[in-house]
């Protein structure tokens, strides 16, 4: 077989099935396909694909394909896409490198440098705001969660004062790395101005274990608290601004650009089909990043909502009962059409707190608007965990990307 490129699933599809053949694949997959993007068979097999690969289910289509046409290499196919756009990127813009030492390829790669070093820069911003994020995010659920359940026994309970000491350490490493990630040169000078109140409560935590002082440790909490009730949030539209910025549309039009230039110059070999690989893992790539930053910044938005009304619905109902149209109307369509056991339980949960208002049950409201609450978290990680792989794969792309720069400077 050759090798193959990350559009060749896409392509294999496109030629062994029709448009209806593609609609029966979705029905027996559990995809809504008129949910699905575009009109023709070349877009509702590409946003086929988008939508299995972000659910982590290529593994049911290479499956339900080898029963249907099982003379067709599905696996060395699925297992290509899987491989990941990024490292077909890296290979093409690797071997743009090895053949921009020719004045005529060098020529027409020069002509995109300006694009290249933005994209470079871009991808340097966007990971330093997603590590930011990332070390919020464990912040929160393992470290401050924690801290805040133990905190109320530390008096009177030695397990929990050793507990709360442990976390203390799991702290300071906490704030130590994202001093270091918000002092990069790449983040925006003053970006991380908060850091200092989790100085600040490092310093009141440390009082308050020393001296066990329970309200020194209550201020340290609050201190943390109002970090992770505030700048998470923020983060993340800095994040998905950087995303945007990128323009990989804009590089993926470049190395087009170039490949037409590679083989108007009747260029050939391994080299140059890597160059066209990498444009069209690009186009791909694009449309990952655009579709997994709207869902995170729904599930942010969720995950916002769900800690305000947290704060008080123990004591009371009613900011629940008024915001909870509005929740299920954020979360609506994150959850159409979704075959996922995490999405699967959060529907479940939607249903049980709906049953749970409509019999104005405070005891039983409470109890399923905490079953809802986790299994929100659990979706917000899931969502946040395939942003984060895909910035992963946009830093692949960046040390080739800085390496081709540095041949044409």
């Amino acid at each position: 077989m050759p090798n193959a490129l990350p559009g060749n699933l896409r392509q294999a599809l496109i030629e062994h099935f029709s448009l209806e053949e593609l609609r029966t694949l979705c029905f027996d997959l559990g995809v809504n396909y008129d949910q699905l993007g575009g009109e023709s068979i070349d877009g509702k097999a590409r946003e086929l694909l988008l939508h299995l690969r972000r659910d982590g289910r290529l593994s049911d289509l290479c499956a339900l394909l080898q029963q249907l046409r099982p003379r067709v290499a599905w696996a060395e196919l699925v297992a290509a896409s899987e491989a990941g756009a990024a490292r077909s990127i890296g290979d093409g813009l690797e071997a743009l490198t090895h053949l921009v030492h020719a004045p005529a390829v060098r020529a027409a790669v020069i002509v995109f440098r300006t694009q290249f070093q933005s994209a470079s820069a871009q991808i340097k911003v966007l990971a330093d705001y997603k590590d930011l994020h990332d070390l919020l995010h464990t912040l929160q659920f393992l470290c401050y969660s924690t801290m805040a359940k133990e905190a109320p026994r530390f008096l009177a309970d030695e397990s929990a004062e050793s507990n709360l000491l442990d976390y203390e350490l799991t702290f300071q490493h906490l704030v130590s790395q994202i001093q270091a990630v918000s002092a990069r040169p790449s983040m925006p000078t003053g970006e991380a101005l908060w850091v200092s109140d989790l100085h600040q409560a490092q310093g009141r935590l440390r009082e308050g274990l020393e001296r066990r002082d329970a309200a020194a440790l209550q201020q340290s909490l609050w201190l943390i608290r109002r970090v992770l009730d505030r700048y998470p949030s923020r983060i993340n539209e800095r994040l998905n601004a950087a995303g945007r910025a990128l323009r990989l549309d804009a590089i993926e039009q470049a190395m087009t650009a170039i490949c037409d230039e590679l083989a108007s110059l009747q260029l050939t070999g391994d080299a140059v089909e890597q160059c066209q690989a990498g444009a069209i893992a690009l186009a791909a790539l694009q449309r990952d990043l655009a579709t997994l930053a709207a869902e995170h910044d729904q599930w942010q938005a969720i995950d916002v909502e769900l800690r305000r009304i947290e704060a008080v619905v123990g004591s009371d109902t009613a900011e629940l009962e008024a915001s909870w149209p509005y929740l299920k109307a954020l979360s609506k369509p994150l959850c159409a059409g979704r075959a996922v056991s995490w999405i699967q339980s959060l529907s479940e949960a939607t249903a049980g707190l709906d049953a749970a208002l409509a019999a104005r049950d405070p005891s039983q409201t409470r109890r399923q608007f905490a079953r809802y609450r986790r299994l929100a978290g659990a979706c917000f990680y899931q969502a946040d965990k395939q942003l984060k792989e895909l910035c992963d794969d946009l830093r692949k792309i960046g040390e080739p990307l800085s390496s081709l720069l540095r041949v044409l400077a």
